[in-house]
């Protein structure tokens, strides 16, 4: 049981802190006695948005108008509580833009006190200090996700791009405890500006830099591009085994998520993801 959590560990390249550890080692040892439980979770914490990207997942959900569908700050904190009395030792705070909740710092306080291990994803260009002192408290990890010009749309996107790496280096200014993570999101606009993703990411100090496939068959990348982007990850991998995140099997199987199947079949429509909305 201990030997796959820490396989699990190794494999997210989680931080090791006991309240981590022993969630997923509980949740090793359910699993193992025939108990469908999960040990992540991710919490779509509003379906505002001040960006708007091509291909994105949950782009049809978004708004930018203050009377998007959002739960209030009683409603979050209760749903990372079910989440805790369910047992999930790792919930994950995504959207949307996380940051355009002003009480962030209070859904983030709460999640801590319920015992769970947290992470935030973010496109950085909204921060504000008060959340970005919650973040250094409460989380373990901070994804930070870059949008490259050609993938935004809207009459807002000039400069975005920019905007999103100074959101970047304040975070790493302000953050301490949690891991900083660049996660890029691949597909056909970032694969022509992954070098420069990767190269930024490392000068600005980041902690691990993560590649995840985008779902939506519009914004494929070519098989060709696929491959380009698989030996670019291993190069990486074996420049900066520390830094870049993921397995070689991984790796491996990284064509396979653009396939006509796709690899994790929850992700073949738009309309159902892993996690809670």
């Amino acid at each position: 049981m201990f030997l796959a959590t820490s396989e699990l560990m190794r494999l997210f390249q989680l931080d090791a802190n006991p309240k981590t550890y022993v969630g997923l080692a509980r949740r090793g040892l359910e699993q193992r006695m025939g108990k469908n439980r999960p040990m992540f979770a991710t919490y779509f914490i509003t379906d505002r948005c001040n960006v708007r990207c091509k291909g994105c997942l949950y782009y049809e959900n978004l708004s930018d108008e203050l009377g998007a569908k959002e739960l209030d700050t009683a409603g979050a904190i209760m749903v990372l509580r079910r989440l805790a009395e369910g047992g999930v030792p790792v919930v994950g705070l995504a959207g949307g833009e996380p940051f355009l909740r002003s009480d962030l710092p209070e859904v983030l306080e709460a999640g801590d006190a319920a015992g769970l291990s947290l992470s935030l994803v973010s496109n950085a260009m909204k921060l504000y200090d008060e959340g970005l002192e919650a973040i250094d408290r409460y989380c373990a990890w901070a994804l930070y996700s870059p949008h490259v010009p050609s993938e935004l749309e809207g009459k807002k996107a000039d400069g975005q791009y920019e905007r999103g790496w100074q959101g970047f280096a304040r975070m790493r200014q302000a953050l301490s405890r949690p891991k900083l993570i660049c996660a890029v999101n691949i597909n056909k606009y970032t694969v022509e500006h992954l070098d420069e993703i990767f190269e930024r990411a490392l000068e600005a100090g980041a902690d691990g830099i993560k590649f995840q496939p985008n779902f939506v068959r519009s914004v494929f990348p070519s098989e060709e591009q696929v491959l380009q982007v698989v030996a670019r990850m291993k190069l990486w991998k074996k420049r900066h085994p520390r830094i870049v995140m993921g397995r070689e099997d991984y790796f491996d199987q990284f064509s396979r998520y653009f396939g006509d199947r796709p690899h994790i079949a929850c992700t073949a429509t738009r309309r159902f993801h892993v996690g809670v909305q």
